[in-house]
């Protein structure tokens, strides 16, 4: 509980909006700017940070931002471990103390933060974004690493974000469905369910 527990399920739950972006920008990054800094005696390091991550870059403050946007209007994740956001208060203020006008200004002020933030975005990204749309991709195809000694530590890296961000979610509301069913009947739940799929379904 509290604002460490708020964090590390948020980071879980939004790191793959930064990572799919990635994922779909690494496979037009242009690498002959690599090839000819590593031809010019820089360090495989060195090659990334001045050739490859400038080319990153828009995609990394996008994929940021729209994780950070989806962090800041979270309510379920904050409500359930107990932290005071503004979603939180804004709820609060409206279904509890009854304070409409404070939850209009609390809504008017996360409105501000978002628009500013949008703003913000748009000025960091105007010159890359140039940038990316003059420069000639040289098309080549990704060549494979050889992790060596690093192998071990990078599954290990890999799998400990799948168990805590996939199994360990799935396995507790597994568990929680359970428990409510074998409490309240499985119609009920199962209905919840179907619900839900739906939903998804359309929402796809």
């Amino acid at each position: 509980r509290g604002f460490t527990g708020a964090l590390v399920v948020l980071v879980l739950f939004t790191y793959p909006y930064v990572l799919l972006l990635l994922t779909a920008a690494w496979r037009r990054v242009d690498l002959s700017l690599e090839r000819a800094a590593r031809g010019m005696g820089t360090s495989p390091l060195g090659a990334f940070r001045h050739a490859t991550l400038p080319q990153l870059r828009s995609t990394i403050v996008a994929g940021s931002l729209l994780a950070g946007l989806y962090a800041l209007g979270d309510f379920g994740v904050v409500s359930t471990l107990g932290v005071d956001t503004f979603t939180r208060q804004i709820y609060l203020r409206y279904s509890v103390l009854y304070d409409r006008e404070g939850a209009a200004i609390l809504g008017l002020v996360l409105c501000c933060i978002t628009f500013v933030a949008l703003v913000i975005e748009r000025r960091m990204l105007r010159g890359h974004i140039r940038a990316a749309q003059r420069r000639v991709s040289a098309r080549d195809t990704l060549e494979p690493v050889q992790l060596g000694r690093w192998t071990w530590p990078a599954l290990a890296f890999v799998g400990t974000i799948a168990t805590f961000s996939l199994i360990v979610p799935l396995g507790v509301l597994t568990w929680w469905l359970a428990q409510l069913g074998a409490a309240s009947g499985w119609s009920e739940q199962l209905s919840g369910i179907t619900h839900i799929a739906g939903a998804s379904l359309l929402a796809s």
